[in-house]
């Protein structure tokens, strides 16, 4: 999982600090990746982890295939060797098998996989554990990370919108417009249902993406 609980361990992998304060060192065999692939189930944090390396101070470009498209024959394909040409590292993202071609051109293929147990009791300490939440009774985060094996990180953040609007549904025949100040109350009966009506969306791509990472993968 590379959710931002996580995104120190994988950083390194993709972007080095030292190549950056001394290029002068890295170079021959030591000059840094051309192209970098992260690829692993959907909502496992690859985008968030392109977008952090843009704070290791790096200028990041987000270019999407839309982006480059254009009507124009020819237009498309000078958009694309002016990025080449401008880019250091290419970091690619993907969700399923690409072209050899284009694998080859991207030399470190890193696994990013589903949140493990402590990040898992992370991430619902981190979008539970809001001064706008109560949480009643006191709720154990290692318990519902047990009970969320195999969710993504977007999965785990839906549970908790989901419960926190359960939350919020008890409460608005309550509300007038003069209720301006309040703190949303969230019982364990509702993330457990929020857990319940929340299927993981990415579980069963998990193995094929280790299984690809164990052949073809280099971190």
């Amino acid at each position: 999982m590379c959710d931002k609980t996580a995104l120190p361990a994988f950083l390194p992998h993709v972007v080095s600090d030292s190549a950056i304060r001394y290029p002068e060192v890295f170079t021959g065999l030591l000059e840094p990746w051309r192209g970098v692939l992260l690829h692993g189930p959907p909502g496992s944090g690859k985008t968030l982890l392109a977008r952090a390396v843009a704070a290791e101070g790096c200028t990041f470009f987000n270019i999407t295939c839309s982006s480059i498209i254009n009507k124009w024959r020819g237009e498309s394909e000078k958009i694309v060797k002016v990025v080449m040409r401008l880019c250091c590292i290419i970091l690619g993202i993907v969700l399923r098998e690409i072209d050899p071609a284009i694998l080859r051109r991207l030399e470190k293929r890193i696994f990013i996989p589903l949140p493990d147990f402590k990040t898992r009791t992370e991430l619902f300490q981190m979008y539970l554990s809001s001064d706008n939440i109560e949480l009643v009774p006191k709720v154990s985060f290692e318990e519902l990370a047990a009970k969320t094996e195999g969710y993504s990180g977007s999965d785990i953040k839906l549970v908790c919108k989901e419960a926190l609007m359960a939350g919020v549904r008890k409460m608005m025949p309550h509300m007038n417009k003069s209720f301006n100040s309040r703190k949303d109350k969230i019982t364990l009966s509702d993330i457990l249902t929020a857990i319940e009506k929340t299927k993981p969306v990415s579980k069963s791509l998990e193995k094929k993406h280790e299984d690809w990472q164990n052949e073809m993968g280099s971190a």
